[in-house]
């Protein structure tokens, strides 16, 4: 393995990076088939992984993830030169990889080059994704369970693997034997994912008095307080009108199965319906969790929203810190 070029494309990036040794009696099919090389970048560890021979992708990232599981470290994939379409496959995998041309990719650190030394936009979360991790942000331990985010999620366990994948690769989980944890704080991980959050509001469409009767003869509630009307209940701003988040599947529903009138403008006493790309996560009082509220609401312009909104917040993760100090 060609090290000096290795470490170039780091060092060029302005990233410090050191040399471990490997401790680790692999099979000789292993030793064999592959280069490793245990390196430190910025102070995190990874495990280099290069085929000898060349095989398929797929096999490839199947042993470095095995090879990275018996070591205890994060891998990287190395190649001679990465083609552009297993470069794509890597990248929308999200998994890491460096070739002696330049190419680089590492999630935890939000670097996506080609051999030109060209920035990527960093892809925003999936509403799967970000329904997970909104799920995580509102979990006061330190302990992941995997079975519980299936049953609020309603997503499936290979699904939610992938999710946990990304966010261990961003450096706010650490995977030991297939368990995941938090390894950074809840306010670091949201002040770090800023730029992968979105607004969950897909449309805004608006009910009369009609309408909104219609939604009140489920048994249980299909809508969620949103908007300004949760922000109210959660701080000190004064309740306007009726606001309500409800996910784009449940509308589709309610719309198929339970004819309902909607308009697309608002008169007064109408009733704001939000439609959300992914199921709103409610608190006991039926009011949308803090972070998606904050998505939904951080570019209005109106002081006493912002004021409150950052109040609330800032109260929710202080909050969250505290209870897991305690664990």
């Amino acid at each position: 393995m060609k090290l000096n070029i290795l470490k170039k494309v780091f060092s060029d990036l302005g990233i410090s990076t050191n040399e471990f040794d490997i401790t680790l009696n692999l099979p000789m099919a292993y030793k064999n088939r592959y280069e490793l090389l245990g390196l430190e970048v910025n102070e995190k560890e990874y495990v280099l992984v290069k085929e000898v021979r060349q095989n398929s992708l797929e096999n490839f990232v199947k042993q470095a993830e095995y090879i990275g599981d018996m070591i205890g470290s994060s891998y990287i994939l190395v190649f001679s030169a990465i083609s552009n379409q297993n470069r794509s496959l890597l990248l929308k995998a999200r998994i890491p990889f460096i070739d002696y041309k330049g190419s680089l990719f590492l999630p935890q650190l939000g670097i996506v080059l080609n051999k030109n030394l060209e920035f990527f936009e960093t892809k925003k979360f999936s509403p799967s994704e970000q329904l997970v991790f909104i799920y995580l942000m509102n979990q006061s331990r330190k302990e992941i369970v995997l079975e519980e985010i299936m049953d609020k999620t309603k997503l499936s366990k290979p699904s939610i693997y992938r999710v946990l994948k990304r966010f261990s690769n961003q450096g706010w989980l650490l995977s030991e034997y297939g368990e995941y944890i938090f390894r950074k704080s809840r306010k670091e991980i949201f002040s770090e994912s800023q730029k992968f959050l979105f607004n969950p509001i897909k449309k805004t469409v608006y009910l009369d008095s009609s309408g909104r009767e219609k939604l009140d003869r489920f048994k249980a509630p299909i809508y969620t307080i949103a908007g300004t009307l949760a922000l109210a209940k959660l701080s000190m701003l004064a309740e306007d009108r009726e606001i309500f988040a409800i996910s784009n599947k449940k509308f589709n529903w309610i719309v198929k199965n339970e004819p309902i009138s909607y308009y697309e403008t608002s008169l007064e006493g109408f009733t704001e319906l939000q439609i959300w790309r992914y199921e709103p996560i409610k608190n006991q009082n039926n009011i949308v969790d803090p972070i998606s509220l904050y998505l939904t609401l951080k570019d209005s312009t109106d002081p006493r929203i912002e004021l409150e909104l950052s109040e609330v917040v800032n109260e929710f993760l202080e909050g969250y810190e505290a209870d897991a100090s305690k664990l």
